[in-house]
């Protein structure tokens, strides 16, 4: 490994971190690599699909990879809504001064780039920015260039002639005609303006609850995979950034972030998405295994030998680099029957079309639909478990409220322990979905436990406070799942009632959570 180059930018230097001698090229990548008096376990290298990111030391689950601050946020090109340009929520009213989007309650601090730029040459009409589709876009341009944080972002990949053979390239056409006829910055090139959008285009992620994009360069460095070991935590306020590892992560491995937001999407869904949003083709660990990591998520029942299970077959890896995005077919695992791409498409459109039509509340029609969809697909498939979570959401509000039956308690959790042990092969660690599923089990087994007290059914001293202690185990992964926050997690040897009472003050917790440990806090047996 070459370590006579800088962490982030691989320039050549002799400049090293004073406490982990990491190679460090400048005072503004050493801002980069100490963060909070930390220095971050993270390194760029270059490699055959250009720079990606790997651990310089082993990392725990929960502990804090990088930091990151956006460069300038702006809108999407495909929002479809004006939205105001400071705050990024949905409004009709414009700034006085230029005429774009602005609430009459946000003092205008961001938007004062675009606002000195375009007002100079008159205030625009309303008409012009449902007529005109560049306008929107430009924001990304003109907060760009007066934005200091530029040397990162110009490392990143725009894939701009990829982006110029789509329909969405007229967007950018029309984005520099606006910057450079109407607001007279002709000093930018065409070519400059086009790159500086496809930058967003192939690096920007969702802020501002999906109204917004932003670049987070160093984010943008760590490469995408469909099961990945990090996430990342977004505060839009700030136009800051959290990188968190969700699973232990050994010294030299890759960090990967998953990129999409779907993570139960089947294989031929998040190609396609990958393909239309980013420009590459994944060939990741999940998308080069027919069982995708033992999950099945893309099977489907074979219709000719009624007994196998039809797994995607994947072309070669030069064939995707040739072909962008890979047609896929599926074949039986028994009987070798196989079906192209779009007979899949066409037989999963309507199994979705038949969940979609179900009314929400109607328990016994879902449980009908899952006995009729695991006939086609899977009980694994995407949609298969997309059903078996809504099944186990309406039995948890079932039995939510005492008393409850124990074999109904038991069903419940042994329903969202199978849920968790297909979902965890795709998505795994301390993740947002595991989190809320733990929250609202622990809950009803608490219930059921004090409800068992009550009636004298109660187990033995020793069994009962070991339920106790599985149930705040599982309650305090759930809350650092839910933050990212590790310090919601026990210490070493904390005693059990220590714990019980620091849950008891996390604000995280509802209120219906609170009474529970106040109960738990004062048994007797603890």
């Amino acid at each position: 490994m070459d370590v006579s180059v800088c962490f982030l930018c691989r320039r050549a230097t002799k400049n090293r971190c004073n406490e982990c001698s990491e190679y460090v090229c400048s005072t503004r990548h050493m801002k980069i690599h100490k963060q909070k008096d930390r220095c971050l376990p993270i390194r760029i290298l270059e490699g055959q699909y250009g720079r990606y990111a790997v651990a310089t030391r082993d990392i725990k689950p929960l502990e804090i990879v990088m930091y990151d601050r956006c460069i300038g946020m702006a809108t999407k090109l495909d929002l479809g809504e004006l939205v105001c340009l400071e705050c990024w929520q949905p409004t009709d009213q414009k700034c006085a001064k230029c005429g774009l989007p602005l609430c009459s309650q946000c003092k205008p601090i961001k938007h004062l780039m675009e606002c000195k730029v375009i007002s100079c040459y008159g205030k625009l009409e309303s008409s012009q920015l449902s007529t005109d589709p560049g306008i929107l876009p430009s924001i990304a341009v003109i907060r760009y260039f007066q934005s200091e944080e530029k040397e990162v972002f110009e490392m990143l990949i725009d894939n701009i002639e990829k982006i110029k053979l789509t329909e969405e390239f007229n967007i950018y056409k029309s984005a520099s005609a606006f910057i450079r006829d109407r607001c007279k910055l002709t000093q930018l090139s065409e070519e400059t303006i086009w790159r500086v959008l496809g930058i967003y285009k192939s690096n920007s992620c969702n802020v501002a609850g999906y109204k917004a994009r932003a670049v987070f360069p160093v984010l943008s460095m760590i490469n995408h995979s469909c099961i990945s070991n990090v996430r990342h935590i977004v505060d839009s306020d700030e136009g800051t950034m959290e990188i968190v590892s969700k699973v232990s992560i050994k010294r030299g491995e890759e960090i990967n972030v998953r990129y999409t937001t779907d993570y139960l999407a089947p294989i031929n869904k998040r190609k396609e998405f990958i393909w239309e949003t980013w420009k590459f083709a994944c060939t990741c660990k999940l998308c080069q295994d027919p069982t995708e990591n033992g999950s099945y998520l893309s099977a489907v029942r074979c219709q000719r030998c009624k007994s196998g299970f039809m797994l995607p077959k994947l072309q070669e890896e030069e064939k995707i680099e040739e072909t962008g995005l890979p047609n896929l077919s599926w074949i039986c695992q028994k009987c070798d029957h196989s079906m192209d791409e779009q007979k899949i498409d066409a037989v999963l459109s309507k199994v979705s079309s038949a969940l979609a039509r179900i009314p929400k509340n109607n328990t016994e029609k879902y449980n009908s639909f899952y006995k009729m969809c695991i006939s086609i697909l899977h009980p694994n498939h995407s949609v298969a478990l997309q059903v078996r979570k809504i099944l186990i959401n309406r039995s948890i509000e079932n039995v939510g409220t005492p008393p409850a039956e124990d074999s109904q308690v038991s069903s419940v959790l042994k329903m969202a322990e199978d849920y968790i042990a297909v979902v965890e092969r795709i998505e795994p660690g301390y993740t947002k979905w595991r989190s809320k599923i733990l929250y609202q089990t622990v809950k009803i087994e608490l219930l059921q436990l004090l409800q068992n007290l009550q009636k004298g059914q109660g187990s033995s001293k020793v069994d009962l406070t070991t339920k106790i202690e599985k149930c705040i185990s599982d309650l305090e992964r759930a809350l650092a799942g839910m933050t990212g926050d590790e310090e919601c997690l026990a210490r070493e040897d904390e005693p059990l009632r220590n714990r019980i009472e620091r849950m008891m003050l996390n604000p995280s917790l509802g209120g219906g959570y609170s009474m529970l440990l106040e109960i738990l806090f004062k048994l007797p047996v603890l």
